[in-house]
């Protein structure tokens, strides 16, 4: 009986010793980006170019393993060259679970669409002011607390090409930034000459 009476208390000291869960915690947030390329269907079976383009439109939208693939047709035309479509998203990269197929109706300009969905990591604009000082530890108070290991977070994780910076960026930055991406994983050849490989490292990117 005595042991019940001495367990309480030690339960709600143990209890008040608990740590309180960090509010904000390193995270990192995703932006869906959705992409779509339609086909005529003009021929018993695609086009040469028609399936280049649809290869070049894969590429484009970045790794394949994180890509999710619809493919809507609108027509018997266009019902009859999917599995001639998923077969060539297959051969870029793509597995089976990451492809379906819909069928419908409607005015569509062509007889077959196919729509990407992907995800980008999205790294945060951290505020740079700077706290007022107070007696007591209010750390926890600050806007910009955590935002930025969030923002290392993201860009350790993400491909550079598939950041969403946040941040305004001026008229011509994006493409600057893409063009430093660019000569980062494509050096220049060695017989370039010396002016056109300094005005490309030279580039700014704009980042944060």
């Amino acid at each position: 009986m005595k042991l019940q009476f001495l367990l309480l208390p030690v339960l709600l000291v143990l209890s008040g010793c608990a740590s309180d869960q960090i509010a904000r915690q390193p995270a990192i947030d995703v932006v869906s980006v959705t992409n779509k390329l339609t086909l005529a269907v003009e021929k018993p079976s695609l086009t040469p170019q028609q399936q280049q383009d649809i290869r070049s439109f894969i590429v484009q939208r970045g790794n394949p393993y994180s890509l999710r693939v619809k493919l809507v047709s609108y027509s018997p035309k266009g019902r009859s060259q999917v599995k001639s479509i998923s077969d060539l998203l297959l051969g870029q990269g793509l597995a089976k679970h990451q492809i379906i197929t819909e069928r419908a109706t409607g005015t569509q300009s062509g007889d077959v669409q196919i729509i990407v969905e992907s995800f980008r990591a999205k790294v945060p604009g951290c505020g740079t002011d700077k706290a007022q000082p107070v007696i007591f530890n209010q750390y926890k108070t600050h806007p910009a607390y955590g935002c930025s290991n969030a923002a290392a977070l993201a860009q350790m994780v993400a491909n550079p090409k598939d950041l969403v910076v946040g941040e305004k960026l001026g008229p011509t930055n994006g493409a600057k930034a893409v063009a430093a991406i660019d000569a980062y994983v494509t050096p220049a050849s060695s017989n370039e000459s010396s002016q056109e490989k300094s005005s490309v490292i030279s580039i700014n990117t704009g980042g944060n």
